[in-house]
């Protein structure tokens, strides 16, 4: 059997295609085709289980993981194997998304146990759960070779959506065993093609540029820049690799990068600036500063474009690669697509929220986004090389952009000069370490905005408390963490990572995309977060 369909991790922060492919007996293979990263592989041959992904060595997976792939082989929706259940037992009625259900419970052999809901007037399979994991719901049911199956799977916790499954295809046919073959799945990083990292920048060499310099050899990552900020003062700062491999340039603290979605923070700043004018509210519908809307948007306001929670889907273009998009052009094409969901019910990431939003700064300002956002932010701040990127752009020093092929070499990244307020600009980490330190004064934003653009985001039945205003919301080892980052088809990874409380940033800018920017960054943070702010290095 293979299913072909969508899939957004909301959790996760993803999206892309997935594909599956289960054999018998008890086999699962899970292909995830994430957009602007590459393929995850997830496969389970009867025994064990391991998983792949770009510049990742093949890992076996713990056996609680096995178990679950166990469990997703063995159960189809709707469909058992009777020799894996020992008993079912008829648990009485309820409602699941207002249909009413017969809930059953199926006794494993191995002694779990899992809960089913069945609808009464359908007898198809509406929810299915397992003591202390998430709830898959299933519906949206269509004919596929003569097989009702759901075409909707959205996983839940606590009553908080964590991943949505669209399948679009399903087909059954024999899957042959050597597509369970791990050596088949082993895409490990080719050695050899690039040289041993060096740190560019003067300094003694310490632990932290042991823990960069190791990652970048592990991972294949050509270049980086890396700026620790304290007290609003930098107290590191590094280049290290290369930021152009044809032409052997070493990366420095001056080099430029693409950052991606980071711009996200510089249009959620911009925003929260003109509701503290008071030029534009939180609650104004979109449809009060931007004409021909689709009735649909008629209830999406500011404040749910800037906490994703509006309902729209996350992009019209996967990469513009060649021209510009003018907004207009944008927001026309966005127009055409159905709603995700209504606004405030959940909350998905979308860039199509933030270049609307940057047509609301448009409209607000009566000048181009770009350059409100010049005037607002980089001028006052001295950003001089924070700049849109464009196919005009004048930034020299750039990096150029690198991706992972699938034969585990490095290639030039796509070009993209598409520059919407979603992403992405040009910039150092010079210049982010100086928005940093006026993110803690009132220079830009005041206390009371900056505490409120870091609050959970509120849906219409409770909070999403992993994303804000412009910022991802974490914890890590007990201290708070705001951040966001980017990723981009040109080849790049970034990230800014706040710790407000002890007043430590970790800036990362690095030119290959698909980097896993979450480990670096806390692998920085490990040497500082134990020391107080005044003995900080």
């Amino acid at each position: 059997m293979l299913v072909e369909g969508r899939i957004v991790s909301i959790q996760q922060n993803f999206s892309g295609n997935i594909r599956i492919l289960k054999a018998r007996p008890a086999r699962l293979l899970v292909e995830t085709m994430i957009d602007g990263y590459g393929t995850v592989r997830i496969c389970f041959d009867g025994t064990n289980a391991w998983q792949s992904e770009p510049n990742q060595p093949l890992r076996r997976l713990s056996s609680s993981v096995i178990q679950d792939l166990r469990e997703e082989a063995d159960f189809m929706p709707a469909n058992h194997l009777s020799d894996r259940v020992k008993r079912v037992r008829f648990e009485g009625h309820n409602i699941v998304n207002q249909i009413p259900c017969n809930r059953v419970q199926v006794i494993c052999n191995d002694g779990s146990e899992v809960f089913e809901d069945f609808s009464r007037a359908t007898s198809l399979l509406v929810a299915r759960s397992k003591p202390g994991r998430p709830t898959e719901l299933y519906g949206e049911y269509r004919a596929f070779g003569g097989v009702l199956v759901p075409t909707r799977v959205e996983t839940r916790r606590d009553n908080q959506a964590e991943q949505i499954v669209t399948i679009t295809n399903v087909t059954f046919d024999v899957v042959a065993s050597s597509e369970f073959d791990s050596a088949r799945y082993d895409f490990k990083l080719r050695r050899g093609f690039l040289a041993p990292t060096r740190k560019n920048t003067k300094g003694e060499f310490d632990r932290v540029d042991g823990a960069v310099t190791e990652a970048m050899d592990d991972l294949g990552i050509p270049g980086l820049a890396l700026a620790v900020v304290r007290n609003g003062k930098i107290v590191k700062a590094a280049g290290y690799g290369i930021a152009d491999l044809q032409n052997k340039t070493p990366v420095l603290c001056e080099t430029v990068f693409e950052i991606g979605s980071m711009t996200k923070v510089f249009t959620a700043t911009t925003i929260m600036q003109l509701v503290q004018e008071k030029k534009l509210k939180l609650d104004d519908t979109l449809t009060k500063w931007l004409t021909n809307c689709p009735p649909t948007w008629r209830r999406i306001t500011v404040r749910r474009l800037l906490t994703h929670t509006a309902g729209l889907r996350q992009s019209v273009y996967w990469g513009t690669l060649f021209r510009e998009i003018p907004d207009d052009e944008i927001i026309r094409e966005a127009a055409k697509f159905p709603l995700e969901f209504q606004p405030g019910e959940n909350w998905a990431y979308s860039n199509i929220g933030y270049q609307l939003l940057g047509a609301v700064i448009t409209r607000a300002t009566d000048m181009p986004w770009p350059e409100s956002l010049n005037r607002r932010i980089f001028e006052p701040l001295g950003m001089m090389n924070t700049e849109r990127l464009t196919a005009s752009a004048k930034a020299s020093h750039r990096a150029i952009g690198y991706s992972l092929a699938d034969n585990g070499e490095l290639k030039r990244g796509l070009y993209d000069p598409s520059g919407t307020a979603a992403g992405s600009f040009l910039s150092t980490i010079g210049d982010l370490a100086k928005l940093d330190a006026a993110l803690y004064v009132d220079s830009v934003l005041t206390q009371k905005t900056r505490a409120q653009m870091s609050q959970p985001a509120r849906l219409n039945r409770g909070i999403v408390n992993w994303y804000g205003m412009g910022w991802f919301l974490d914890e890590y080892k007990n201290h708070r963490m705001v951040y966001h980052g980017g990723d981009t088809v040109s080849g790049f990874t970034s990230l800014l990572m706040r710790f407000p409380e002890q007043k430590l940033t970790i800036i990362l800018l690095c030119n290959r995309v698909g980097v896993d920017k979450q480990r670096l960054g806390r692998s920085v943070a490990d040497e500082f977060l134990s020391l107080p702010a005044e003995n900080a290095r």
